[in-house]
């Protein structure tokens, strides 16, 4: 096995580990909500079943947990660039690629990394007020 299917290989197993970290979460995060729990097969035609949540209340959930992950990545971010971290470095950690997502404006991995710290230019915020990100500036490590 070569150094790339190993990175792939590393990369979907932490994806797997991610994917179960959150279905638990938004189990839990439902819940405490007061969403019930039911019983459903773990996947179309199989006979045993899993407990989960209403699929609405673990959509909901999940969307929280969704929104509160984007804020907690912005805030790293956000440490990143205060311990000196150029814009390509972080692009590089959150192995963003340019065109990649549609979200993420620009033709650089640095200029996706700052539009998801920042937003896409192509909203009204943005042509309104300007993009920034801001953090207490710190010593250059890259």
């Amino acid at each position: 096995m070569d150094a790339a299917q190993e990175s792939g290989q590393a990369r979907a197993e932490t994806a797997r580990i991610a994917r179960a970290a959150a279905r638990r979460a938004a189990f839990d995060l439902a819940r405490q909500g007061g969403a019930e729990v039911i019983s459903r097969p773990p996947y179309r035609g199989a006979r045993a079943t899993i407990p989960d949540v209403e699929p609405l209340a673990g959509m909901r959930a999940a969307r929280e947990i969704e929104l509160g992950s984007r804020r907690i990545v912005r805030d790293y971010i956000r440490d990143a660039r205060e311990a000196g971290h150029s814009w390509q470095a972080i692009g590089a950690a959150m192995n963003l690629t340019p065109g990649g997502e549609p979200d993420l404006a620009g033709e650089t991995v640095a200029e996706a990394a700052f539009s998801y710290a920042a937003g896409h230019p192509d909203t009204e915020t943005a042509r309104r007020y300007g993009r920034s990100v801001s953090w207490t500036w710190g010593p250059a490590k890259d």
